[in-house]
């Protein structure tokens, strides 16, 4: 199954996409929690980009493209702002590392690595893209 949403770039809207991505994966073969982990990570992802990629500007979408069958799962959401790719890449250092560098943020990303088994950001038609895949056997 496909589906596709966009949404504008408010904090209001993460309840409204949350939803979605529930009743978008409801056919995933996962216990409860695992779908959780799922909208969490997923939820974790546009949050960052309404409100760091993009500033909360209302004016300013981000698009979800869902693609699900019953043991996999892959999450484009699209225009999640300018992004460093150096910078994201250091997201995904061990917890230890990030309280001794006194890093604010990442714990977010931190999370999202953790649940997702594939994590990739990239720039295709003009627009800064999250990929997310979860394979469940």
């Amino acid at each position: 199954m496909k589906a596709k949403l966009k949404a504008e770039c408010s904090k209001e809207k993460l309840k409204y996409i949350r939803g979605f991505v529930k009743e978008s994966i409801e056919i995933l073969e996962a216990t409860d929690l695992e779908k959780e982990q799922i909208v969490l990570a997923i939820d974790e992802v546009c949050a960052n980009a309404i409100i760091h990629g993009n500033q909360t500007n209302d004016t300013k979408q981000i698009i979800l493209e869902i693609d699900v069958t019953e043991t996999s799962l892959k999450v484009d959401i699209s225009d999640i702002g300018l992004y460093d790719p150096e910078e994201l890449a250091g997201r995904n250092k061990d917890i230890a590392d990030i309280v001794k560098d006194k890093q604010k943020g990442g714990m977010g990303l931190k999370l999202v690595y953790s649940i997702m088994d594939n994590v990739e950001y990239y720039i295709k038609n003009n627009m800064s893209i999250c990929s997310l895949t979860k394979v469940l056997k």
